[in-house]
């Protein structure tokens, strides 16, 4: 996103002073790819938390943490969920985990559903908050809807935005 390109037709150059820039801010990537024990995501977690005083993680995905061939994978969805709760709350970080919806169901109307998450049942009874981003491939019209907010002042409701294909950025839409 810093490059202000899509990230596969980067130049090497163009790549190295993305990462040189993204090198000056205050974040840290674990840059993983594939399946990672939910037990050393924690010990990343409270590593970064304790040591470099993290306090906004956010994991993608999901499903780099649930293995996709297990018997029961609601199951193991919601006790992924709820360890995730359990760092939250133990370090005073906030953990954002992006999930990948099913395809939706013909009812939806194209619009995601929490029913179309993998164990939405767990994510909605252990998650603070929950956010379904529908969008078309091929489309930069968006939306994004609060579908769940814990806190009872919280404000269920729905964002426009446009996607920048070149950056890869979500940014705000006509209302």
């Amino acid at each position: 996103m810093l490059s202000g390109e899509g990230f596969y037709h980067l130049a090497r150059t163009a790549y190295v002073q993305a990462r040189k820039r993204l090198a000056r801010r205050p974040i840290w990537i674990a840059d993983n790819y594939g399946m990672v024990a939910l037990e050393d995501v924690r010990k990343s977690i409270y590593d970064a938390a304790s040591r470099h005083d993290v306090r906004f993680v956010v994991i993608d995905h999901l499903g780099h943490l649930a293995a996709m061939g297990k018997e029961d994978q609601t199951k193991e969805t919601g006790n992924i969920i709820r360890e995730c709760k359990r760092w939250s709350l133990d370090l005073a970080v906030h953990i954002l985990l992006v999930a990948h919806l099913r395809k939706p169901s013909p009812s939806a109307h194209g619009k995601p559903q929490m029913e179309d998450l993998r164990g939405s049942s767990e994510v909605y009874q252990v998650a603070d908050n929950v956010l379904l981003l529908g969008r078309s491939r091929g489309q930069t019209k968006c939306q994004c809807r609060v579908v769940k907010c814990r806190d009872d002042a919280g404000y269920e409701g729905t964002a426009n935005l446009d996607f920048d294909e070149r950056s890869l950025r979500y940014t705000p839409g006509e209302q």
